[in-house]
Formats: C-alpha cells, structure tokens, sequence
C-alpha cells in the first residue's frame, strides 16, 4: 500500500488546486469528491495487496498439500482415511498394491465391501474402526491378514482423525507387515524351549545315569569288601563273586547304552544290517532270558506267526538284540509272579518288503499313565515300585526309540499300573525266501595246526574277547570241530573262548559239548590255578570245574535247550572272571610266569 502514496499526494495537490480556482460551494463538493476518490482508490489498494497475500497463501496451501501428499503416496506401508460411517477416502499406493486392485474400485466402499477375503476379519477390522470412532482413542493391535491367498500377520493402526473444532471426523490408519519378525520371533521361542528342553534331558539324565551307576556300585563296593574281608571260604564265595560279576555287567550295559545313545543322537551309529531268519534270532535271545525268567519263576511264553512261507528279512541282528533284550530285562526286572508273551508276528506288505511287528506283554506292576508319552524319560516307573536290581528302564527305553527309529520303525508303550505293559515295535524290513545254509567247509590243515594267534595279550580289555576269526564269522562257516581242538591245545584261556562261542554260535549239537567237556583244558586250568596259587585264580578255577561238569550231565542228560543256555551262560561268567583273575594275577611281579 505504501508504494501508492506519491499517488495518492499528487491526486490530493490537484484536488487542492482545483478547489482555490472555484467558488467556495464547488470547492466543498470537489473536496468531497476528491476525498471519497481517494477513499475508494485506498480500498482498492487494500483488496489488491489482500488478494495477493491469499493467492500467496493458497499456493503455499498446495505446495504442502502436494508434500502431504506425496508423502501418503510414499509410505511403504499401507495407509487410508475413512469417514465416521467407516467409508475410504483415501488410500496410498501401497494398499492398493497389496489388495492388486485399483483406486476407484475401493474408493467409497467400507471395510464390508471392500477387498478382504475373509468376511469375519472384514467384521473384525471394520468393529475396531468403529471402536476408535466412539471411544475417540487410538488402537494398535496385532491381527491375522488374508491378501491374496497368503496369511499375514500385521500391526493394525487407526486413529481418530479431528477437524479445525477438534471433532472426530473420520479415522486415519494402516498396518505394518510382521509376518517375518513374528516367523523369526516364533522360531526362537522354539529354539529357546528346545534348548531349555535339552538342558533339563541333560540334567535329568545326569540325575537318572548317575543313581543308576551308584545302586549297582554300592552292590557291588559290599560284595567286594565282604570277600576282601574273608567272610566266607572260598566255596562260599563263589555266589558272592557271581552276583559280583551280574553287577559289573549291568554298570557295563549301562555304559554301553549311554554310548550308543550318544551315537545315535549325534547320526554317527551306523546300521549293519544282514538276511537272517527273524524267528531264530528271536528264540535265540529268549534263551538268553530263560536263567533270569527261571529265578524269578517267571514263565516265558514265545508265539510267532507268518502269513507267508519262512522268510529272510534284512536286519542289524546286534541292534534288534539291544531292542528285544532291553524290553525283556525290563519285564522281568517288574514282574514279580505271572508271565511274560513275546509275539512276532510277519505280515508280508509286497512281494520285497514285510512289516515285522514284536510285542512284549507282561503281567508286572505297569507304569503311570505319563510314561507312553515321555517314552525314554527317567521318571517311568510307578510308584511305590519294588527295589529291583539294575539300571531302571528310562535309558534302555530311551536307547530302544533311538534304534527304532533308525531303522524307520515304531515303539509303543501301552500300559495300566497294577496289571502290565505291552511294547509293540512296529520295523519295515525287506525280506527274501528262506536260503538253505552251506554245509561248512574244512580248513586248510596248515592254519588248523597254526597256534600262533595272540590270543591272549595280557590287556585286560581284550579279556572275554571272541578271537578275531571268530569275530568274522560263525565258528561252523570257518572251521571244523578237529580245527578248533587243534587250535586249543596249550592254551587253555583260548579253549576257553572257543567254548564260549560254541555255546553261543550253537546249542544243538550235544555231541559236540560233550566232546568239548572232555578234553583236558579244564583240569589244566585247575592245575596251573594251584602253581599260581592265587586263592581267587583257584576259587574261580573250581568254579570252573563246577560247570563244565554241570554241562557234561546236561548233555548226558539229553536236557532242553533252555537248560543248556542257563549252564553255557554260567559257564561264560565264571570263564570271564578266571580269565580277569588269571590276567590279574599274572601282573604281579612276584607271581611264577607260565607257559
């Protein structure tokens, strides 16, 4: 307005000049004109200057409304503005490329109408809205989304959107995508629980190994000292010394077990699977169960079914001997009175394949009704339980399930406390007919007369160790019954390994135990026991003598196989201890050397 003034003074001069040249009427009303001119021009000035500033305004009003705008349009997130009935406004891009849809498709359509595919988060999304709108309040939310076929996981946010009054106009909101972060949080919280869980298997399996190992120590601490201490003659330490022996075998097996979980649990137990004939292995693992079913006059009850002609199936006979022997110790160990089914059955599935299915059923004290869900864990037992002898079932179980499962297979507990617990192993096993078995070939004479094995190495560890030629094979597919006595001879530890894998390799053969009974090894052994003269050498010595002779009437006697197991496995243990007490022995420094 000020650059108008030298305008304005020169309009008024000439109003000025013109007034002292008329009459002093003419004068007024020219001044008056005059002065309302300027007036009208000031106004003008005025509305002028007003218009500019509001054109200035509006343009800036655009610049930023076109920044707002462009920012709406950028976000990466989806955005919208609703009105209070819950209608779109507006939208950025990023929701219509969510939604693959287009702009004037969605405008003026509530959440009802709109693009969601699930009609009952459509109503969920749609009450949040109107939630926000009645309480005036902000909202943000986790909620399931469905775009496009996909399952998302979103942060939902509305807000109340307000006028220059402050009232609520409509809503602003959007959401931000965290199926990612929530995909990666849930793979921790797993990770966390799994390790967690393998923090308390580990502590329990410390707790249940570690209570394990110390029952059988302390069983066998007190045999030990009560035969250190002289507290029965020698005859009469040999139950002592047997029971001695049991206990060191269990702690031996639990070792073992522990060992081959470890193995499995890590992938590095690899199976050796081999054709065999499942009904055998089966009844040949049953008879080294007869003895300790016997003591507890506990009646084994074998069954087997086939709905095909024998069979061959492919199978690891060690780790089938680990599943079987492991459910077996564990009836027997808690069943006090009653019996015990093994069944096998065979059901062929396809001309190569059969699905062999084992079931143990005993008639014990049973476990809770936890325990086939926890299957392997320490706590499985019922309670109150007896106090049997040897490691609880928890890691055997345990160990049972690994093996199973490496071999594609099943094991299942059903049980009820008070009447028994059935095992069911469920393996698929190619199979193949029967083969007829090779008659043995005879060895060569030169290796029928070697000796020179090395057996015997002094090592403790190697003690009760089949030799290496018989590790390879079965005795009768490598040598003859002449082999193995020219093997024997002066060495009566070996004539002992070779007795042992007789026993164990065949049980039919009488004649052949006969014969093996009746050579000399035994009174040898004797004799070199009494030149040692080491009380324990010659307590084991008689214990020696005690069962071969046991063996020989059993086989005069034509006994049952179940007979001749309980003796062969006698014999086995009273053979491991000489040999350790023999080994022992010879250690010493002040001990005669022998031949």
């Amino acid at each position: 307005m000020f650059q108008y003034i030298p305008y304005y003074g020169s309009l008024l001069s000439l109003i000025l000049s013109a007034g002292l040249f008329c009459g002093p009427l003419a004068a007024g009303q020219i001044l008056f004109a005059g002065l309302s001119l300027l007036a009208s021009l000031g106004t003008i000035a005025w509305l002028h200057r007003r218009l500019l500033r509001q054109r200035q305004v509006a343009l800036g009003l655009e610049e930023q409304l076109e920044r707002l705008q462009g920012w709406f349009e950028g976000m990466p997130h989806p955005a919208f503005l609703r009105d209070r009935q819950g209608v779109l406004q507006q939208c950025n891009a990023s929701y219509l490329e969510h939604f693959a849809t287009q702009r004037a498709d969605v405008i003026g359509q509530s959440v009802l109408q709109g693009p969601l595919e699930d009609p009952e988060q459509a109503r969920e999304y749609h009450a949040d809205y109107m939630r926000v709108i009645a309480q005036e309040q902000a909202l943000q939310l986790e909620r399931p989304l469905r775009v496009n076929g996909r399952e998302l996981t979103v942060r939902h946010w509305v807000a109340p959107c307000r006028d220059s009054r402050g009232q609520v106009r409509g809503i602003v909101g959007g959401w931000v995508d965290i199926t990612r972060q929530r995909q990666h949080a849930d793979r921790l919280e797993a990770a966390r629980q799994q390790a967690e869980a393998a923090s308390q298997a580990k502590t329990a399996f410390l707790a249940s190994t570690g209570h394990e190992l110390r029952s059988p120590a302390k069983a066998l601490a007190g045999l030990l000292e009560q035969v250190l201490q002289g507290a029965a003659d020698p005859p009469a330490q040999q139950p002592l010394l047997a029971r001695a022996y049991r206990t060191v075998r269990q702690m031996q097996v639990l070792i073992d077990d522990t060992l081959d979980t470890a193995r499995v649990e890590s992938g590095r137990l690899a199976l050796t699977p081999e054709w065999l004939d499942p009904q055998r292995l089966v009844e040949a693992i049953l008879g080294e169960f007869a003895d300790q079913a016997r003591e507890k006059n506990l009646k084994l009850l074998p069954a087997f079914s086939c709905d095909a002609e024998p069979l061959e199936v492919l199978l690891d006979p060690r780790r089938f001997r680990q599943i079987l022997g492991h459910l077996l110790s564990n009836a027997i160990r808690f069943t006090e009175q009653g019996q015990i089914k093994v069944r096998l059955d065979l059901q062929r599935a396809t001309p190569q394949q059969l699905q062999l299915t084992l079931r143990v059923t005993d008639s014990g004290i049973g476990i809770d009704e936890q325990a086939p869900a926890q299957l392997g864990e320490p706590s499985g037992e019922a309670n109150p339980l007896p106090k049997p002898e040897g490691p609880g079932p928890g890691l055997g179980l345990r160990l049972c399930r690994h093996l199973c499962e490496l071999m594609q297979g099943t094991l299942h507990l059903a049980s009820q406390p008070g009447i028994g617990t059935e095992a069911r192993v469920q393996l698929p096993l190619a199979c193949r007919p029967r083969r007829t078995p090779a008659a043995p070939a005879e060895p060569p004479t030169a290796r029928a007369a070697d000796t020179s094995h090395g057996l015997i190495d002094g090592q403790p560890a190697n003690l009760g160790q089949p030799p290496a030629d018989l590790q390879a094979q079965p005795w009768h597919n490598a040598f003859s019954l002449k082999a193995l006595h020219s093997l024997s001879r002066g060495k009566p530890q070996f004539r002992l390994r070779i007795l042992n894998e007789l026993l164990r390799c065949s049980y039919r053969d009488r004649q052949q135990l006969r014969e093996l009974c009746d050579a000399p090894s035994i009174p040898a052994l004797a004799e070199l026991a009494h030149k040692i003269k080491g009380s324990a050498l010659m307590v084991q010595a008689r214990a020696l003598e005690a069962h071969c002779a046991a063996l020989e009437r059993a086989c005069q006697e034509e006994a049952d196989l179940p007979d001749l197991l309980q003796h062969g496995s006698a014999l086995e243990q009273a053979m491991l201890m000489f040999e350790r007490a023999l080994a022992w022995q010879l250690e010493q420094p002040d001990s005669p050397g022998t031949s």
